[in-house]
């Protein structure tokens, strides 16, 4: 293996690694949350055995949705990192950009949250697919993503868009000063550099828009 090739896996391994340790967390704590409830049931059955009193309906009811809720919302979190293990799978494919950006939001929705900043996927934004890996597409999406979080103030909101200005297709961040942005481009690992790369994709920053954008080289 080619010493590129080797930072990539390096680089691809944590990502994945990062991921999937956020997600695991995240059912850690609806297990938790449901086996809290089934507590307060076990709770509630024995209180009404020993005492004759009928169970409240009511509060059953609310111990049951409860329930429901972190299985659904545990089922969501599964089926997406089943679909993340599958991003991998093709070396090239098309991949729906808009629709690859709210997934990577969604699944580090937690990692996220501690930063304390609102990534905002501005409104509107047309469909954009490109051709490419989208396993380092997400990697690089979601590395660029925190050096830009890393530059916001708790509770600043950044926007996130896409756009087509033919024949380039990119990425965009807006919301930070100029100077903030030129400091992003700058922080960039080198191995970060290498997977853009690998990918085709500049990253650079626009002065006149104040932006900085991941820019697909066809």
């Amino acid at each position: 293996m080619g010493n590129q090739q080797h930072l990539l896996a390096i680089e691809g391994t944590r990502f994945f690694g990062e991921m999937s340790a956020s997600v695991s967390h995240e059912i850690k704590n609806l297990l938790a949350i449901i086996n809290e409830n089934a507590g307060l049931l076990q709770d509630l059955i024995a209180i009404s055995a020993g005492s004759g009193k009928r169970l409240d309906p009511q509060r059953l009811e609310r111990i049951a949705q409860s329930i429901q809720r972190q299985v659904t919302r545990g089922d969501r979190i599964v089926r997406d990192l089943n679909r993340f293990a599958h991003s991998a799978d093709a070396e090239r494919e098309p991949v729906d950009v808009v629709e690859m950006i709210h997934f990577i939001l969604r699944l580090g929705r937690r990692l996220i949250d501690i930063k304390g900043v609102e990534p905002i996927v501005e409104a509107g934004i047309q469909a954009m697919t490109v051709v490419t890996n989208r396993f380092f597409l997400e990697n690089l999406f979601w590395c660029s993503l925190f050096h830009v979080l890393d530059e916001c103030e708790p509770g600043q909101a950044i926007r996130i868009g896409v756009d087509m200005a033919p024949p380039k297709k990119y990425i965009r961040y807006r919301g930070l000063p100029l100077e903030s942005l030129e400091r992003i481009e700058r922080s960039f690992s080198r191995q970060e550099q290498m997977m853009a790369n690998f990918i085709g994709i500049d990253i650079g920053v626009e002065d006149e828009k104040q932006q900085l954008c991941l820019t697909f080289d066809s």
